[in-house]
């Protein structure tokens, strides 16, 4: 497993990027204010390894 370098996270629903705070010594992040809309949300966050390369994963949220 390649350490990881950074995270980007973003509400795909209203298009909010929140401020994502790394550490990437101890492969790390968090993040502390998504907005949600009414409904369904699809969060994506984007994984960038030291080495470049990057993966993504979404959950969707519900907010009633």
């Amino acid at each position: 497993q390649v350490p990881m370098k950074a995270a980007a996270i973003t509400n795909t629903t209203n298009h909010y990027t929140a401020t994502v705070f790394n550490d990437a010594d101890a492969g790390k992040f968090s993040t502390e204010y998504i907005p949600l809309s009414a409904g369904d949300n699809i969060i994506r966050v984007d994984f960038i390894g030291q080495d470049g390369k990057s993966e993504t994963r979404t959950v969707t949220v519900n907010r009633k």
